[in-house]
């Protein structure tokens, strides 16, 4: 019984040996072609796969490539549940280093169901084995460990980052009224455009708003996301591109949240203070999941409907019909109807006495503390 059971450990040794060798290759010409990858600014030699216009990376290959860096780990086998345990923070050495190379042939590639145990939780991120190999989904792994994750496709190349950091903000909060009631104005899936027009609304009056963006946006109107932060007005997370998160995977959402805070803290040296969930739909999942990013979840109490009527007018009059102290105010600035309603609307509001704040100042004026994952509607909320 003891021989079988050494014999047992032994195969399982042998076996997360020819997983990966340090003599990693890039895929060949029928694989893989597309991106070259780099780690700091330092070219990285590690397998990969391209399946579905995804890449899938060789799992121990990648904790090699990163075994100087902040982002460092060791993946390890758990032979029973045949799962693998991620240890943060420590190098990973190949076991095989005098092992032949295998390229990765896509043909060959099953998909396959193994669970990542990272940080006592348990996660299933897209998989697939080549011969002893095997291969994840490099976005999904690049959110859990959050590593930053940048294509480049006019030069054919992939940036993998893992020195970003992140600083709050050392700025004095708005000095406001307090007899005076205080609202925040917010305008989803941005920036567009017509977002120029609305900025210099604001800045013509001294006010401020909060830009819930569709971070995949931020790269074609860079110049506005520029301005946004510069004036003093809060870029918030919309997710990446805009999917309801209901519908996906924890893994994809973590994806989506992670790529957008990325994007956002490049514009913000920040990281974004709060989620609006697309289409306000949430669940248990995804509130757990943005937990996890420190980010609470911010709806509205003023709905505008103004992506439906494509109305200024309506837009205009539903805001100064209904409009209390405390509202968080919903608008769309992909749309050019809203903005010609917010130009009327930002000197309406402050001539009957309100006070344009951002979300995060909103709550801070009401002395609310907002909870990762928790939900808010208003600044009393």
């Amino acid at each position: 019984m003891l021989k079988r059971i050494i014999a047992f450990i032994l195969l399982a040794f042998i076996l997360l040996c020819f997983s990966g060798t340090a003599f990693a290759v890039e895929a060949d010409e029928d694989t893989h072609t597309r991106s070259v990858f780099y780690i700091n600014g330092v070219r990285a030699h590690f397998r990969v796969l391209q399946i579905a216009e995804y890449d899938f990376a060789n799992i121990f290959d990648v904790a090699s490539a990163l075994s100087n860096t902040d982002a460092r780990f060791s993946p390890r086998w758990h032979v029973r549940d045949h799962s693998l345990i991620i240890v943060p923070g420590q190098s990973f050495s190949f076991c095989a280093a005098n092992l032949p190379p295998i390229t990765p042939s896509v043909n060959a590639a099953t998909r396959t169901n193994i669970y990542i145990f990272f940080n006592g939780s348990r996660f299933n991120l897209t998989s697939y084995k080549v011969d002893n190999s095997f291969y994840f989904n490099l976005s999904e792994l690049a959110a859990l460990l959050d590593i930053g994750l940048f294509y480049f496709a006019d030069e054919n190349t992939v940036q993998l980052v893992t020195y970003l950091y992140f600083m709050e903000s050392l700025e004095e909060p708005r000095a406001l009224n307090p007899f005076r009631p205080v609202i925040a104005l917010t305008f989803d899936d941005g920036p567009s455009r017509y977002t120029t027009q609305i900025l210099d609304a604001l800045e013509y009056h001294g006010a401020v708003a909060t830009f819930y963006v569709t971070a995949n946006r931020l790269e074609r109107h860079i110049d506005i996301a520029n301005r946004i932060h510069a004036m003093g007005n809060e870029i918030a997370n919309h997710t990446w591109s805009h999917p309801r998160l209901t519908s996906l995977s924890d893994a994809d959402i973590r994806a989506e949240l992670h790529a957008a805070n990325i994007a956002i803290s490049e514009i913000t040296g920040t990281t974004p203070a709060s989620l609006r969930p697309t289409f306000g739909a949430y669940d248990e999942r995804v509130a757990a999941i943005a937990r996890e990013f420190g980010l609470p979840l911010v709806l509205w109490s003023l709905d505008t409907n103004d992506w439906y009527t494509r109305d200024s007018d309506s837009t205009f009059y539903i805001v100064m019909e209904n409009v209390r102290n405390g509202d968080i105010i919903l608008m769309h600035d992909l749309h050019e109807p809203t903005a010609h309603a917010a130009v009327r609307l930002i000197p309406a509001l402050i001539e009957q006495g309100f006070q344009l704040v951002t979300v995060s100042e909103l709550f801070y004026h009401f002395g609310v503390t907002p909870q990762p994952g928790g939900r808010y509607e208003s600044g009393f909320e």
